[in-house]
């Protein structure tokens, strides 16, 4: 049977939106900043609350920790690129290519849920595109996320990766998708692709 992909509406045409990476960063981050936003939260963001309106994530197995450890109680959208569509009425999926920008039902991974999430916010109509967490490195004492990981432990080797999804992307959006506008809150990530902003000049946009 052909799975059936979303063909993602612009529900939010014209917006900021803001992407909830996994980086230690975000450890201390006042959440309530974000209550009022359009926020897309990758893997684990979802337990934040249903303030974060998708849970975004790319992975079969991090889906079956998951399912049973709340994501199915989770009042937002689950949406996801995993290589092999997941059959289940409450998981939206969208067709995933390796790398780019797409527009529904294709959608670029470039290497992590962070790098495809850029991808979704697009495709929702986002017009300022606000990267949280995106640290592109280890925190301090060596953990990798602000959350607990119960996927994968520590690994610094998947920052390049990463980066180059990223340097992708970016090329990809000044050629076909110049209107839209990608910021970086975290002026101590090794991330430099995107320019940074302040929180608080991320808000008033």
């Amino acid at each position: 049977m052909q799975p059936r992909y979303w063909i993602v509406p612009k529900m939010w045409d014209g917006a900021t939106v803001f992407i909830i990476g996994g980086g230690t960063s975000l450890e201390s981050f006042d959440w309530s900043r974000l209550y009022d936003r359009h926020c897309i939260g990758c893997n684990d963001a979802y337990m934040l609350g249903a303030w974060v309106e998708i849970c975004y994530f790319g992975d079969w197995r991090w889906y079956d920790i998951h399912k049973d450890k709340g994501l199915m109680e989770y009042k937002g959208l689950r949406v996801t690129c995993a290589e092999h569509p997941i059959v289940d009425p409450k998981i939206l999926n969208l067709n995933r290519r390796p790398v780019g920008i797409y527009e529904a039902p294709l959608i670029g991974w470039n290497y992590s849920t962070g790098g495809s999430a850029i991808n979704l916010a697009i495709q929702l109509g986002a017009k300022n595109i606000i990267l949280l967490g995106f640290d592109m490195k280890l925190g301090k004492s060596g953990e990798a996320n602000w959350h607990p990981n119960l996927k994968n432990g520590p690994n610094p080797t998947v920052y390049e990766r990463f980066m180059e999804g990223m340097r992708t992307i970016d090329i990809v959006r000044k050629k076909k998708f110049s209107h839209v506008n990608i910021f970086n809150v975290n002026d101590d990530s090794d991330l430099d692709v995107f320019p940074f902003l302040t929180l608080e000049e991320a808000l008033v946009l």
